[in-house]
């Protein structure tokens, strides 16, 4: 292939100089010592000899219409190379000469900035979260703004903390690159009694640099809730004893300060009051509706559900963990260790439990009796439902086998929720929990569609009504259409874009006359 030199890249270089504008004049600050504070927080000196790079802080990223052409009238006087957006979210203006920091500090007091802020308050990072995108679990913008709020609410020496790296991200994904950050979170959906409520994993040591990288270690998971008191007395206890523990960032690399972390947040886990208690923990910060793991027109709802699997997974690892150090209690850590393991895949059949009977129950019937799990765990499961704990005692190493039997299970899981291990015994006919069609007694619609199949998932809360349709969906051929009724609000308002997102197409969508919705879908 002949090489086109036209299309070669020519990259221009680019002279960092002073260009002050012609008659531009220097101007003394308007409070020298907020002046000092805040060159000593957001200047730095280039190594071009007088000039320095001004940050200007915003909080997540948001420059407002009129400070942005503030910002370029101000950038104006100082030539075209002036102007720089950074990865950390922070608008940056470079080649400001020394005797002109007043005038930039002079302007930028009149913005909307976070230019009276300690650096650290300043440069946090934060993903758009579930506000804005499909895979978002949780609201992190909102949380670093209660997170900034506590932190100064404890008049802290934040300026001490200049140089450490804070960064959220709203789904495990990393978008806020909490990964390489000192200090990082990131969102997930957790349990309690059955009831899901917003937490983030805390993450401590990463970094990027020259000299090298390193991922930011997993520690602990906390509440949402709790996520700014947690960091709060984190901090406050490295402040108490900085001259012991000597730089922060050094610090925070050690087990020490990964095991003070885990424990301040199991002790904040450990005051999570159940649903039926305190309704506002099961709530995201700012939401106004019950944390679900579907968000609006945007939502996707795959990553919260492998979330929730994995929740199940985690505790049975901790638990394998915790008796192998203290062998203590058998009889309750089996008890334990089978809940987990029989309820780790009850979303992917669309189940959602009110209580551990109901658990147990639908493991018997959706995985043992369906043959997707040798018989021989029967009797371990029906005396953990019954709590038999005396019976349970020399039954620890089966659980542990269980578990890691359904481990197994869900590493042969596709995409659509299927498993790809031999059937243990013939499965018999799926019993139908929702109703192929509208009972005769009249209390429901005619049902006059020619869809292939229908399917009634009113009162089904999301996210399972998106599971139901997805495990509805599957054994269909393509170009088959499925008819769904939904309920208002939450469930119209999400499933269907959900379906789209999975290729499937809407083919109509209309409000009955009783309020709940009528979904045509067609299969992809």
């Amino acid at each position: 292939m002949q090489q086109d030199v036209s299309l070669e890249l020519e990259v221009e270089e680019i002279v960092n100089e002073a260009q002050v504008k012609p008659g531009y004049a220097p101007e003394g600050p308007i409070d020298p010592s907020l002046f000092a504070l805040w060159q000593s927080r957001y200047t730095t000196p280039q190594k071009q000899a007088g000039l320095f790079l001004v940050r200007i802080p915003l909080q997540c990223g948001v420059l407002y219409n009129e400070d942005a052409l503030a910002l370029a009238d101000l950038a104006e006087n100082f030539g075209d190379n002036s102007i720089r957006l950074s990865p950390d979210q922070n608008f940056n203006l470079k080649n400001i000469p020394l005797e002109y920091l007043g005038n930039v500090f002079n302007k930028v007091q009149n913005l909307k900035t976070q230019s009276h802020i300690p650096a650290l308050l300043g440069n946090m990072v934060a993903c758009t979260g579930a506000a804005t995108c499909a895979l978002g679990l949780t609201q992190s913008r909102p949380l670093l703004d209660e997170i900034q709020k506590e932190l100064l609410r404890r008049d802290l020496e934040l300026d001490r903390f200049a140089q450490v790296k804070f960064n959220l991200s709203g789904c495990p994904n990393a978008c806020g690159n909490n990964h390489v950050a000192d200090i990082g979170l990131f969102g997930k959906a957790l349990k309690k009694s059955q009831a899901l409520y917003p937490a983030y994993t805390l993450q401590l040591g990463g970094f990027v640099h020259d000299a090298g990288s390193q991922a930011a270690s997993q520690v602990a998971t906390v509440p949402a809730k709790f996520v700014p008191q947690v960091l709060g007395d984190f901090f406050a206890s490295y402040e108490a004893r900085a001259s012991e523990l000597g730089d922060f960032r050094a610090w925070i690399q050690s087990e020490a300060a990964q095991l003070e972390l885990r424990e301040l947040a199991q002790s904040y886990e450990a005051q999570l009051p159940e649903l039926s208690e305190d309704e506002s923990f099961y709530f995201d910060w700012h939401d106004e509706a019950r944390f679900s793991l579907l968000k609006g027109k945007k939502a996707e709802c795959s990553a919260g559900l492998y979330d929730l699997i994995d929740y199940d997974f985690d505790k049975i690892k901790k638990l394998n963990k915790a008796f192998a150090l203290d062998p203590a209690n058998p009889g309750q850590v089996a008890r334990d260790l089978t809940l987990h393991a029989t309820r780790a895949l009850l979303v992917t059949r669309g189940i959602e439990p009110g209580n551990d009977t109901e658990v147990f129950d639908a493991f018997l019937q959706d995985f043992l009796e369906a043959g997707l799990v040798p018989a021989q765990y029967k009797e371990l499961v029906a005396l953990a439902r019954k709590n038999d704990l005396t019976a349970l005692q020399n039954r620890v190493e089966e659980a542990e086998a269980l578990g890691k039997y359904m481990k197994h299970l869900y590493e042969s899981m596709d995409d659509s929720l299927r498993f790809h291990l031999p059937r243990q015994v013939a499965a018999p006919q799926d019993k139908k929990t929702e109703k192929e069609a509208p009972s005769a007694n009249g209390d429901l619609a005619v049902y006059t569609s020619q869809a292939t199949k229908f399917r009634d998932f009113r009162g089904v809360s999301c996210p399972m009504n998106f599971v139901k349709t997805k495990i509805a969906l599957d054994p269909m051929a393509p170009g088959e259409t499925l008819e769904i009724w939904l309920d208002d609000g939450q469930p119209i308002a999400n499933v269907p874009n959900s379906v789209e997102l999975e290729g499937h197409e809407i083919l109509q969508q209309d409000q009955q006359p009783e309020g709940y919705w009528s979904v045509l879908v067609k299969k992809a």
